[in-house]
């Protein structure tokens, strides 16, 4: 057990270090399984961008938008390797795309309390791999997350909520 505690910086630190930062990425990553040397190289891309500025002594704000795109992992074929001989379920393996923007606005006051407003939304579509098997996201799938906080000090005050407006149809299942 642990815990994982990550510290983000303020949109007025970072608009002190430059304030506009842009990030790209391309890779691959090798898809042949046991069996089946027919997939070749996978490709990812990635791009993220973020702007943040100090508009005031008070107030702060910062924007980010990115994406990414996958390829589709590789899977194997013919039979899963237990007593059953059980097929592995036939479906057409494709990659996956996300997209995602949020914002944040902070009010510094005089006494060293800061109010935060922050809110974003992301979307997928594409193939997703969970521990309970893969599911094919519908491309009008969306969350999005909304937070506010009051800090002063050792006092904490804080909301947070996620929405889920999305459909996945469950790939595992055999039959009917």
């Amino acid at each position: 057990t642990g815990v994982v505690n990550v510290i983000t910086k303020t949109p007025r630190e970072l608009a002190a270090q430059g304030g506009t930062s842009l990030t790209i990425g391309l890779g691959t990553f090798d898809r042949n399984v046991t069996g089946r040397d027919d997939q070749g190289a996978g490709s990812m891309f990635y791009v993220n961008g973020q702007h943040a500025q100090a508009v005031s002594d008070r107030w702060s704000y910062k924007v980010s938008a990115g994406y990414v795109s996958q390829d589709p992992l590789s899977r194997p074929t013919g039979t899963i390797p237990n007593s059953f001989n059980t097929p592995y379920p036939s479906f057409a393996n494709e990659g996956t795309s996300q997209t995602k923007f949020s914002g944040r606005v902070d009010y510094d006051y005089q006494d060293g309390a800061r109010l935060v407003f922050e809110g974003g939304v992301a979307g997928t579509e594409g193939i997703i791999h969970t521990g309970i098997g893969p599911f094919d996201i519908d491309s009008s799938s969306r969350m999005a997350y909304l937070t506010s906080r009051y800090q002063k000090g050792g006092t904490r005050v804080a909301f947070f909520t996620n929405l889920l407006n999305g459909e996945g149809k469950n790939l595992l299942p055999v039959g009917p």
